[in-house]
C-alpha cells in the first residue's frame, strides 16, 4: 500500500510542478493569440451570420425572421 501512495503521490506532485504550468503558459499563448482577438469578432458574427442581440428583439417585438435585414 506505502508503494501505492507513493506512486500516487509523486503522479500528483508531476502534475502540479509540470505539466500544469505547461499547460497555463500554452493557453495564455492560446489566448493570446490574433485568432482569439475580440477584433475579429465582429468578423466571424458577420460571416456565419449570426443574430445580433437588436435581431433578436425585433424578431421578438415584431415577428419578424432574425436573419432579415429589413
Amino acid at each position: 500500500m506505502d508503494g501505492y501512495s507513493t506512486k500516487i503521490k509523486n503522479s500528483g506532485e508531476h502534475l502540479i510542478r509540470n505539466e500544469f504550468p505547461e499547460k497555463a503558459l500554452e493557453l495564455d499563448t492560446l489566448v493570446s493569440s490574433p485568432m482569439l482577438s475580440f477584433s475579429q469578432v465582429s468578423k466571424v458574427r458577420t460571416e456565419i451570420q449570426l443574430p445580433t442581440a437588436e435581431d433578436i428583439i425585433a424578431h421578438l417585438k415584431h415577428g419578424k425572421n432574425i436573419r432579415s435585414t429589413d
